[in-house]
């Protein structure tokens, strides 16, 4: 008996370790693909040089967009506000000291095209995005550096965010159905005759 929970027990683990190196495989949270866009931004309502501002810029700039500091040369005005990062006590041990925090970023933007020719639809949205955070205060300095990564995963996925949006309200322009001339009809008359 013993040896046939040993072989089924060694059996598992092969199957498991195939199963790991095999294909994709197991990917950690981090950077998706940057959708590409291709326009010139004017942002307003937050300082591009604020740590978000930071993120937007380097997402715009590996989209091969660019940021324009004057609003005439825009293709498209993007509007941020009520942008809040903090984070707040979410878990407490018996001792009520703080166990876990739940680390968020929220903001309000909004996009539309500049000048006369209209090729977005004028979108406006929320944007929510939220970590936990499990903490030891035994070990505040590595939940630190811990707490600044995830803040910066969160302004980059924000980012993201917002440029998958902008990527697909393009406009759709569609041609017009030409009318069929008279030269047109004749032939078809004739056809059928």
């Amino acid at each position: 008996m013993q040896t046939l929970r040993y072989s089924f027990f060694i059996v598992l683990i092969s199957l498991f370790l195939h199963g790991c190196s095999s294909g994709e495989g197991f990917h950690l949270r981090g950077h998706g693909n940057i959708p590409s866009v291709k326009e010139s931004f004017y942002i307003e309502g937050i300082n591009i040089q604020s740590p978000f501002g930071i993120s937007l810029r380097d997402a715009l700039n590996q989209s091969g967009s660019t940021i324009v500091q004057d609003r005439s040369q825009a293709s498209v005005i993007l509007t941020i506000s009520n942008l809040l990062e903090d984070k707040v006590a979410a878990g407490y041990s018996r001792a009520r000291k703080v166990r876990e925090y739940d680390i968020f970023l929220k903001f309000h933007y909004s996009f539309r095209s500049a000048g006369e020719v209209e090729n977005y639809t004028p979108r406006s949205s929320d944007i929510n995005l939220s970590r936990t955070q499990l903490y030891d205060s035994d070990f505040a300095l590595g939940k630190a550096e811990e707490e600044k990564t995830i803040r910066k995963e969160l302004r980059q996925n924000a980012a993201r965010l917002i440029l998958l949006k902008l990527r697909y309200s393009h406009k759709v322009t569609k041609t017009p159905k030409t009318k069929p001339t008279t030269e047109n009809n004749d032939k078809q008359e004739t056809k059928t005759k």
